[in-house]
């Protein structure tokens, strides 16, 4: 199986229109185990912005701290959190899985036109990309590639 990590740029989308407003994003990073019958991605949010957004999220922080929110409020607009733990399929894996008319944008890939989740269940997929998250941090890439290797096998079979 390939292993490939892709880092997609931070963008700034705002705009005054509201129809054409699609706001700002950070520096993605996405994990994908690439096989013969499709990708598994594990995708990681950085916090990592432009420092102009970043001038304003600091700002926003402020407050929160000074109205006494969470810290778990704080953590997830600074550090790096999981997003997305996924697969790319050309055929129809599981029932629930979603159809995506253009295929697999960031790689170019046409033919993988079904995305889904092992774990249907919200709470059940965030302890699953909570895992790869946590394998990645405590582990390093070789943990973090044996799981998603593991979760490609459990989706897909050998």
């Amino acid at each position: 199986m390939e292993h490939k990590i892709l880092f997609l740029p931070a963008f700034d989308r705002t705009d005054p229109d509201p129809k054409k407003n699609y706001g700002v994003g950070d520096l993605g990073i996405k994990f994908l185990v690439i096989g013969n019958k499709g990708i598994v991605e594990f995708d990681l949010s950085t916090n990592w912005y432009f420092d102009y957004v970043m001038d304003r999220r600091v700002e926003w922080i402020k407050d929160l701290v000074q109205q006494k929110k969470e810290n778990f409020l704080i953590k997830h607009v600074l550090c790096p959190k999981p997003m997305d733990l996924c697969y790319y399929s050309s055929v129809k894996v599981f029932e629930d899985d979603c159809y995506f008319e253009n295929g697999l944008h960031f790689l170019e890939n046409k033919s993988l036109v079904y995305y889904g989740y092992k774990y249907m269940d919200e709470k059940e997929n965030m302890v699953a990309h909570d895992v790869a998250y946590w394998r990645l941090i405590k582990q390093g890439e070789d943990a973090l590639w044996q799981y998603l290797e593991e979760y490609y096998y459990e989706v897909f079979g050998q």
